[in-house]
């Protein structure tokens, strides 16, 4: 029996403001508050709302015999949770309405959590925790769309309780005829990859810019007997904007279960396809460990470097702050949309060249969360100081992080 799984993922990154070298040691508000607001503004309009309404009216036609999947990164989270706190609320709806699996990714596409086990765990445990929060989920399954080579998420992921992992990149050659393919890591703990082919619904889009739903569930029951699962990951930033111009993915959701169903088409989440038992085994020592060569490729010029460097120089500080509100700026300033910001155009003038006014404005934020860094480490050494001479005096608790807050005290 043929099984869809369908996933929408997304990450927004943070944008930074235009911070002058004369804020430094004055004021710490990195992030453009209007910037920000209208970019989730803009998504929530054209893309969350749209599909969050598709889907409760789907959940409240088939119930339980319709089953997707969410993964937002923690950024995006916060974002949404800041500017739009009616899609929390609409996905909150949804998974009372229906099976709902909210996956587990990286706080941001941290740059230096590629090279860094303990960064990556640390920004994992904090998203899960945040899924937790809004959700009351504990997500099984990691979505792997920031491109982690299986090798080192092998090596971490069972140890956290994953026992499944969504990605595009191929582990093996995968041919034209298996758009989706599941994997056993075998010399570990229950490890199962689904790796799943991009842009599945291309040959099916028509001139119209509709999907042909009769054409692609047609060419799913032609797969072979051992293709039994089709993994659709959309990301959110592709769903129509209700312009002639884009795809009309929406439409396409909308028909899909009723026409599924018809020919006797299931849907299932990731977590749950662990129990196929049509998978290709794989040793762990056969997969390359090309953590190294993916830093590099994303890390390519001097620019990049320079300011990897120094957040790679602040890592052991900012975790020996123990400040909440410290380690999310952290894990937002090492986003790797910001170091792509930083990729230099040939020809340009330094005076005009984007990339350069990116790097200086970079270098005033890192100056100055550097100094937050130092001024809150001495603060905790002469607390510490304070209650190791007075061990009856009150400890100074960190009082939690509320939504309800100016946008820049968040960070």
């Amino acid at each position: 029996m043929k099984t869809l799984c369908l996933v929408f993922y997304t990450h927004q990154p943070i944008v930074l403001k235009n911070y002058r070298f004369y804020e430094i040691g004055t004021n710490s508000t990195y992030f453009s508050e209007m910037h920000n607001y209208a970019n989730i503004e803009k998504l929530v309009k054209k893309k969350y709302r749209p599909l969050n309404a598709v889907l409760t009216k789907i959940f409240q036609e088939y119930g339980s015999k319709f089953k997707v999947s969410f993964s937002f990164s923690g950024v995006t989270l916060d974002l949404l949770e800041y500017a739009a706190p009616e899609v929390i609320c609409d996905l909150k709806k949804l998974n009372e309405f229906g099976p709902i699996e909210f996956l587990s990714e990286t706080y941001s596409h941290s740059v230096l959590s590629k090279k860094c086990h303990h960064e990556f765990m640390q920004q994992t445990i904090k998203q899960k925790d945040k899924v937790l929060q809004l959700f009351g989920q504990i997500p099984k399954a990691f979505m792997n769309n920031y491109g982690y080579p299986i090798k080192f998420l092998s090596n971490t992921l069972p140890q956290m309780g994953f026992k499944v992992v969504l990605q595009f990149k191929e582990l093996q050659a995968n041919p034209e005829s298996q758009p989706t393919v599941q994997h056993y890591v075998t010399d570990t703990e229950v490890f199962h990859v689904l790796q799943s082919k991009k842009r599945i619904l291309q040959p099916f889009i028509k001139a119209s810019k509709k999907i042909d739903t009769d054409a692609f569930l047609q060419w799913v029951l032609s797969l072979p007997e051992d293709n039994e699962i089709v993994c659709l990951a959309l990301d959110y930033l592709e769903l129509a904007a209700q312009s002639d111009q884009d795809v009309q993915i929406l439409e396409f959701i909308e028909e899909l279960p009723e026409k599924a169903a018809a020919l006797d088409i299931n849907f299932s989440s990731p977590s749950e396809l662990i129990h196929n038992s049509r998978q290709n085994h794989i040793k762990k020592n056969l997969i390359s460990l090309e953590t190294g060569q993916e830093l590099e490729s994303n890390v390519s010029n001097d620019l990049q470097i320079e300011i990897l460097e120094i957040l790679d120089g602040l890592k052991d500080k900012v975790y020996a702050c123990n400040n909440e509100k410290i380690i999310k700026t952290w894990f937002y300033l090492q986003d790797q949309w910001l170091l792509n910001h930083l990729n230099l155009e040939d020809g340009v003038d330094a005076e005009k060249n984007q990339a350069i006014q990116h790097y200086i404005n970079f270098r005033n934020v890192l100056q100055d969360f550097s100094q937050r860094v130092e001024q809150t480490l001495a603060q905790n050494k002469q607390e510490l100081k304070q209650n190791f001479q007075n061990p009856l005096r009150p400890v100074k608790r960190q009082q939690p992080i509320s939504s309800s807050e100016i946008f820049n005290t968040l960070f």
